[in-house]
């Protein structure tokens, strides 16, 4: 007799296999029926999740082809494109790394071996927790079995050692204090909820490093941060790969000094895209970018304060180029 457990989304109930829950594990199913948590004696579950959703992700379980979405799959409240954000957000929440990577991949029609293995690569080499937390989850306390939150950090246990959860945003502000050393000083900020940021996070018991700015007449709290060496970073679509803080003395000078940074002249890309932020920003002091999306982890330290926050990886724009798009 195969093992049956059950999954009951807003009184709906689903019947899954031990060979679906296994299909793209670890994952949520596994830890939480076949884990070593108190709630792997259980073979029943129930969650606030979408049910209408979950039939796909049911489909996709059972090894079949899902995208493209078809009009017949679509939840009737939602548009395609927002039935494929809100997908990818209950493949984060359940852990399903090779559906993410499957809805993660532009244009893809069906599940690819290559590009699931990009991302296990991704989080065996970066030595991550397979679930992924969105931010504004964790600030609502809102975390997927498995994930704990604690003065470590936001992570999960595996074989009884801790793992960093990524954590995805977008819409934050970071800022880059540089200075003449080359040293630079990163912030990491929500601006919609940067008033209790700090207040939140203790009460999740995070002593996150913080600190304050102005920014527009405006006092932010904001956490301390540093971009890895091997985070991928991007300003304005422009590849910034460890080049960041080499950049920002010669895109200040070059700023303050008015030389040309048209396309004739000897500046490269990113030098002038830091250029023009140095410009348009009041302080002349920073580097403010928007994160059209950012995954950092809040982790152990060896330093003091105890945990750290780390950007593993960032699409930056300018601040000026992300006005543009209200037009």
């Amino acid at each position: 007799m195969m093992d049956k457990y059950t999954v009951t989304l807003r009184g709906e109930p689903f019947t899954l296999y031990r060979d679906q829950i296994e299909f793209d594990s670890p994952n949520y199913f596994t830890s939480i029926f076949l884990g070593d948590f108190a709630e792997s004696q259980t073979r029943s579950v129930e969650l606030s999740r979408s049910p209408n959703l979950f039939r796909i992700i049911v489909n996709y379980l059972s090894g079949y082809t899902i995208l493209p979405l078809t009009a017949t799959v679509i939840p009737t409240d939602m548009t395609f494109d927002m039935a494929r954000t809100n997908l990818l957000r209950d493949a984060e929440f359940f852990g399903l790394r090779g559906l993410v990577a499957l809805l993660h991949a532009p244009g893809a029609s069906s599940n690819s071996p290559q590009t699931v293995q990009s991302l296990a690569v991704a989080y065996q080499s970066l030595a991550l927790g397979h679930q992924v937390v969105q931010f504004g989850d964790l600030l609502r306390g809102n975390l997927p079995p498995g994930v704990l939150c604690d003065n470590r950090g936001v992570g999960s246990l595996q074989s009884e050692k801790w793992y960093p959860i990524p954590i995805k945003a977008s819409g934050m502000i970071v800022v880059d204090w540089p200075n003449p050393d080359l040293v630079v000083k990163t912030t990491l900020t929500d601006p919609l909820a940067h008033e209790t940021l700090s207040a939140t996070l203790t009460r999740r018991g995070l002593q996150v490093p913080m600190t304050t700015y102005h920014l527009d007449g405006t006092l932010f709290q904001a956490m301390l941060c540093t971009i890895l060496p091997s985070a991928h970073v991007t300003v304005d679509g422009i590849d910034a790969v460890g080049m960041l803080g080499e950049t920002y003395s010669r895109a200040s000078a070059s700023a303050s000094s008015n030389v040309d940074g048209g396309k004739d002249s000897n500046i490269d890309g990113l030098t002038r895209a830091l250029q023009r932020i140095w410009k348009a920003e009041d302080t002349k002091q920073s580097f403010v970018y928007a994160a059209e999306e950012i995954v950092f982890t809040i982790r152990p330290s060896a330093k003091s304060p105890p945990i750290e926050v780390c950007i593993l990886a960032a699409r930056f724009v300018s601040r000026a180029n992300a006005a543009s798009r209200l037009l």
